[in-house]
């Protein structure tokens, strides 16, 4: 680019036109009356005379001063896009709800999102990408600001978890392709730690406008339905209430069972405190039930919670390996389970050289416990390690592996013999963990797995897992599911010092009976997915879910013959249609603590270094130089009605 002191070399080359002498030939006339006007000319022939006072001189000089100062291509700070390549995240999640004093922070949200757009330069690319659980593209990068407007205007609540993290990761696919691009986020802030996100991620230019202020809040942010441990024969609701609120709040929490009231109680909750509650439900048998809270709080999306009540089943279980007393003792106390044993030999017996069915009747179990054994049914015991377990033969009914070798999906890994493994965190979301804490659990020794696409951890140490889930795919037929435990819980003091070891052998007890299917679950989570797996379908089966707001969402059959829609966008009941008939329902909550806490953050966490909220809007630089450019092509136009006056006069 040209310097600019290199422009202004221009200004002395226009006013020394106005010494320039003309050459003129010498012609002999009679009279110079007629030429007075052409006598003033010759003194410009006068070289270095003082300038007299010459407007057109004057335009002339100001239209090429602005032209140069144009070309300098000035900008002034103020409200603008802040970069030619923009990329704009809207936080569409259940706290964008919330109601602030001037509107809910969805709409203050897409008020300065429309503020920023207004601020666009021709030259300017916008893209517009809404976040919740899931992320969406509402627009690429485009000029068309009419068409950005109209995009984010359409822009809905949900009443979803948000995942900043995820809309970070579809953003920076975007950055790649462009030079410059900036990520302006607009949401409450109320965000969790993004150090967990990739190198190439956190170096992008993140920019967060936060609309949100601390609103003090109360939700439901568990519920669940379990069979009494104490009682036989009782059923309760259990639901946590957690207050988000820096003082102490009074709350009254309603259980209704198919829209009738049951029972109602009243809560006191200390300041950031929280506070469970359990409703006798015995003499429910099957139904819909629902927690409320009386809570006039910013946030209403979690001020409901719903959990299914189902039948009592008995549940069919056959321990098969050495004896256990602490096994045996969990099966007697456990609610409606029958339990057996059988010798590993009677088991081969019953299981070898007979096809399924028949291995199936002879079994006459739901769910196979193997402690500390490898039954010959999964074949002779190789030399080999850990590695072998991955030729052994799968399991023909949900299935739990006690501190013995289980077979491994193609991509798992285990090894062996970890010396005292502590645990440091456990999947609070998973069935298995259910109303249970594992905090100073003594291990003496454990087989470590590494979790895989089909191999889920659900209790974490250092290294890897200790307890897992996996699912075996039998053609034709629902998945079987199984539970890992690494460890032999006779070398631990996980039965005499814990509560949480009758509990999670209760719950993995009805996980595995349920097949794991989803139907069988009593609650799921917004944003998880829906799932249905019938006992049996044919090709022309067709299934859809109806939302708590009458929309119809076709499942996708999946090659397991269970049917999905990939997430429950909608908090209520859900019903299951197979073929036109209602086959089940489904409950969906919010149930999430962080969008109910409504304080946001000062800073992005990024773990290597924080991005602060801005409460500002963004402030950018804004292109001056077509005002000056228009402003020389205005004074050019005055320079010329001056010229033909002058003509004129």
């Amino acid at each position: 680019m040209t310097p600019i002191w290199l422009l202004l070399l221009y200004v002395p080359g226009l006013v020394a036109l106005y010494f320039l002498k003309l050459k003129r030939r010498d012609v002999v006339i009679s009279s110079t009356i007629l030429w007075r006007r052409s006598l003033e000319d010759l003194h410009v022939n006068a070289p270095f005379q003082r300038l007299r006072k010459n407007w057109l001189l004057l335009l002339q000089l100001l239209v090429l001063s602005t032209l140069i100062v144009a070309a300098w291509r000035p900008r002034m700070t103020g409200e603008a896009a802040g970069g030619r390549n923009v990329l704009l995240l809207i936080d569409n999640s259940a706290s964008m709800s919330a109601r602030e004093a001037e509107g809910t922070r969805l709409d203050l949200a897409k008020r300065d999102a429309l503020a920023l757009v207004s601020k666009m330069t021709g030259s300017d690319r916008v893209g517009l990408i809404v976040f919740a659980s899931g992320t969406a593209v509402l627009e690429p990068l485009t000029s068309d600001s009419g068409l950005l407007e109209a995009r984010i205007k359409s822009v809905e609540p949900t009443t979803l978890p948000s995942r900043l993290d995820q809309a970070l990761v579809v953003a920076h696919g975007i950055a790649q392709s462009v030079a410059g691009a900036e990520v302006h986020v607009f949401g409450d802030g109320c965000y969790g730690d993004l150090s967990a996100l990739p190198p190439e991620v956190k170096r992008m230019q993140v920019k967060l406008s936060s609309v949100g202020t601390s609103l003090p809040n109360l939700g439901v942010t568990e519920i669940d339905v379990r069979r009494s441990f104490e009682a036989k024969g009782r059923t309760e609701v259990f639901a946590l209430i957690e207050s988000f609120d820096p003082a102490p709040a009074r709350v009254a929490v309603t259980l209704k069972v198919e829209g009738v009231t049951r029972d109602a109680r009243e809560l006191e909750i200390a300041p950031g405190g929280s506070q469970a509650v359990v409703f006798d439900a015995s003499s429910v048998e099957e139904g819909m039930a629902e927690v409320s809270i009386d809570a006039p709080d910013a946030l209403d999306s979690d001020n409901r919670a719903w959990v299914r009540i189902s039948p009592r089943k008995p549940i069919r279980a056959l321990s098969v390996g050495k004896a256990n007393p602490w096994i045996d003792l969990v099966m007697q106390s456990a609610n409606g389970v029958q339990h057996r044993r059988m010798g590993e030999a009677e088991f081969a017996r019953a299981t070898q050289g007979v096809r399924r069915e028949a291995a199936l009747s002879k079994l006459g179990a739901d769910v196979v416990l193997f402690d500390r054994a490898s039954p010959e049914a999964f074949g002779p015991d190789p030399a080999g390690g850990a590695e072998t377990r991955k030729n052994l033969p799968e399991p023909i009914l949900p299935s739990i592996y006690i501190a013995c070798r289980p077979p491994l999906p193609a991509a798992a890994r285990a090894e062996d013999d970890k010396e005292k493994p502590v645990v440091i965190d456990w999947d609070r979301a998973h069935p298995l963990n259910r109303f249970i804490v594992l905090t100073d659990l003594f291990i003496e020794t454990s087989t470590v797995f590494q979790p895989s696409g089909d191999l889920r951890s659900v209790v974490d140490c250092d290294s890897g897992s200790l307890v897992a889930t996996c699912r075996y795919y039998h053609p034709g037929e629902r998945p079987v599911p199984a539970v890992l435990l690494g460890f032999d819980i006779l070398k631990t003091n996980w039965p005499i010092g814990h509560y949480s070891f009758p509990i999670f052998f209760s719950n993995a007890l009805e996980w595995l009976s349920s097949g794991g299917a989803s139907l069988d679950a009593t609650h799921v989570r917004a944003g998880e997915a829906l799932v249905f797996e019938p006992t049996s379908a044919s090709e022309d089966t067709r299934v859809r879910f109806k939302s708590p707001s009458g929309r119809h969402l076709n499942a996708v059959r999946e090659a397991t013959g269970a049917f999905t829609v990939a997430s429950a966008n909608e908090t209520g009941v859900y019903e299951v249609e197979v073929d036109g008939a209602t086959a089940g329902r489904i409950a969906v909550g919010l149930l999430s603590a962080r969008e109910s806490d409504l304080v946001p953050t000062k800073a992005l966490d990024f773990g290597e270094f924080k991005v602060d909220v801005s409460t500002a809007r963004e402030k950018g630089a804004r292109d001056l130089w077509k005002w000056f450019a228009a402003g020389a092509l205005l004074i050019c136009v005055l320079e010329w009605l001056v010229y033909n006056r002058r003509l004129a006069g």
